[in-house]
């Protein structure tokens, strides 16, 4: 063997010690783990991320949020090869977040409450984004356009939509399945369109002027020549809302709800018979729609006795109005509330004043009014409320907005909201004490 040739072979065999070597320093101190090698419960929930924020040497260090995650992720991994207990990321103070820019419309939680659901008027189409705002992605291309309002289906995969080029004064209405991508499109005469709970049925008042026929039905939501008309309704100021499986109650609609003229909150009309009842009549102000809880067992709602009220409380009563109505001892509109998924705990912006020259809930919807919000955690129960966040604590103003029944995050700490001021949506961070006090 030539000295050439052992130069080559000891060449060689360096080569290979320090690949190996350099593969070794890189799996185990540099190389990070891909989201694969990170067990699932190792992983920072969606709900976790919301809550996550940088801390002021964070931000001085030039380090990421998406570092900061995966940090969390490793760190965990390597607790629970140790055998120990992950201690979930919780907060101590309430925080608020912008987690959506755009102007959007009817945000919801998905049906697994892993993201939020909500309709962009600007593009004109529906999205999908974290629940954090991040990762926003279509998840149709049907450029909807004059969009008055949108109403999601109970799990989350209709929505039905109203069309209106002329502020609602006409109405349009449509059925639109995100799983095939198909929308039914109604005639014209089907106003207040709502989806029963089990998706086999849609409420809806037939309205025929020129025959003088104003009808609340029921029908096959894909085949409405098959319907039953159940109630004789004149009004085109309300709303229709299922509350059972063979109950829809009528209700004030929030855009014409008025502190000028006494209103049913509502009446309740069975499907099997026919027979209907009247719920706390005569009231001002009046409206509910939006405040029912999740199991629809409960509703809250405004009214006032008083004529042109300058304020409005907010009440509860049963789901059909057995019981009498009980004041929450706190004054809010119910647009600015949220249900839990408890059914018990409500969430809400709350006025730190009213105007006493104005005239409620008329001059708050034509904006007249600009509310500056306090945040309070509503025990429906025990009637027991608890400040979040005075209006002053994070330095900006709120005048909150719920536009969507599932407002609030499966695990209960997330309030989602949209701000009147700059049309934002945000998601306020329920303190970890309040939470254990409310389990």
């Amino acid at each position: 063997m030539t000295n050439k040739t052992k130069i080559i072979i000891i060449a060689s065999i360096a080569v290979v010690v320090l690949a190996v070597a350099g593969w070794f320093v890189y799996t185990s101190l540099i190389k990070k783990p891909t989201a694969d090698e990170i067990p699932e419960e190792a992983k920072v929930t969606s709900e976790e991320k919301v809550r996550l924020e940088l801390t002021e040497e964070e931000v001085e260090k030039g380090t990421t949020l998406e570092e900061k995650i995966a940090k969390i992720e490793e760190d965990r991994r390597l607790a629970l090869e140790e055998g120990e207990e992950i201690e979930p990321i919780e907060i101590d103070e309430a925080t608020v977040r912008a987690v959506i820019e755009d102007d959007a419309m009817s945000t919801t939680l998905s049906p697994d409450g892993n993201n939020l659901y909500y309709y962009d008027p600007a593009k004109g189409e529906l999205y999908m984004s974290d629940l954090d705002g991040n990762n926003q992605e279509a998840i149709t291309s049907a450029n909807f356009q004059n969009v008055y309002e949108l109403e999601w289906s109970p799990n989350k995969d209709k929505a039905v939509i109203a069309f209106s080029d002329n502020d609602g004064q006409d109405k349009e209405y449509a059925i639109f399945d995100l799983q095939t991508q198909e929308t039914v499109e109604y005639d014209k005469k089907f106003q207040s369109v709502t989806l029963s709970p089990d998706q086999s049925q849609i409420a809806y008042i037939y309205k025929d002027e020129e025959n003088d026929i104003s009808n609340i039905s029921v029908a096959d939501p894909y085949d409405t020549g098959n319907y039953q008309s159940l109630y004789h309704y004149s009004r085109s100021d309300i709303k229709l809302d299922w509350i059972g499986e063979k109950e829809v109650a009528i209700v004030v609609d929030p855009k014409k709800a008025t502190g000028y003229e006494e209103r049913n909150i509502q009446t309740i009309v069975r499907t099997d018979d026919d027979s209907y009842r009247t719920v706390v009549g005569e009231q001002y102000g009046a409206n509910s729609k939006n405040g029912r809880s999740p199991d629809k067992s409960k509703v809250i709602f405004n009214q006032s006795d008083v004529k042109n009220p300058r304020k409005l409380g907010l009440y509860i009563m049963d789901r059909i109005g057995l019981s009498a109505p009980r004041y929450l001892e706190i004054d809010t509109l119910v647009s600015k509330c949220a249900w839990a998924k408890d059914n018990k705990t409500v969430y809400c912006g709350v006025p730190d004043f009213w105007p006493n020259n104005m005239v409620m809930p008329n001059d708050y919807r034509e904006e007249n009014f600009i509310s500056t919000d306090a945040f309070y955690k509503i025990d429906t129960e025990t009637l027991a409320i608890d400040l979040i966040a005075a209006s002053d604590y994070f330095g900006d103003t709120f005048d909150v907005d719920v536009s969507d029944k599932g407002s609030v995050s499966s695990d209960g700490k997330i309030f989602y909201f949209k701000n009147r001021i700059d049309n934002k949506t945000y998601a306020l961070n329920i303190p970890q004490g309040m939470i254990e006090e409310k389990e």
